[in-house]
């Protein structure tokens, strides 16, 4: 074995062969269809409302087997094309599109400085480029359920809308137990 990326392997996971790719299977006729391409891992797809777009998960970073970070994209499904809405600061993941398809909900994990720990926020990111906004800022709140070590665990929750996109609905591990939480896109 030759090995060539500095993260090769995680514990719980085993090696890594190959990357992480989406596609898309049609229903009718089992038909797929790969969507994503390069030596990226692109992972964690969700399909806006009106099914035109995918967001998804990748770390296209020169650096990406170092940076421990990853990134928030959009893929047009008629043109194919690919945009990066945010930028390299933190490990995004879970995204989840608003009713009316302007925003996504993801946790997000901010850049490892200084051998530290931070907690895991809760972030929401406009399509339309603006940025990412943590609904938890100044508050000492995790959006996690999970237990700190480097053991890959089962993704526990997805961040959930309200109807009227005025809410975002999460999990926060607090003080060794995990409440259900409501956060304001506008600060509540």
């Amino acid at each position: 074995r030759q090995i060539t990326r500095l993260q090769y392997r995680w514990d719980g996971h085993g090696y890594y062969e190959g990357r992480s790719k989406l596609f898309r299977v049609w229903l009718a006729d089992g038909r797929a269809e790969q969507l994503t391409f390069g030596d990226f891992e692109d992972e964690q797809a969700s399909c806006s409302p009106d099914g035109r777009t995918i967001a998804f998960i990748s770390d296209r970073e020169e650096n990406r087997d170092a940076n421990m970070t990853a990134d928030l994209w959009l893929l047009d499904l008629e043109t194919r094309a690919l945009r990066r809405l945010t930028a390299a600061t933190h490990a995004f993941g879970q995204p989840v599109w608003s009713p009316d398809g302007t925003r996504l909900a993801c946790v997000a994990s901010p850049s490892i400085r200084d051998h530290s720990a931070y907690n895991v926020a809760l972030m929401v990111v406009g399509v339309d480029g603006s940025a990412p906004r943590d609904l938890l800022a100044g508050s000492d709140l995790s959006a996690e359920t999970g237990v700190y070590n480097d053991l890959p665990s089962v993704s526990g929750f997805l961040p959930a809308w309200s109807a009227d996109g005025a809410w975002v609905y999460a999990l926060a591990q607090r003080r060794c137990v995990v409440d259900l939480m409501r956060a304001g896109t506008t600060g509540e």
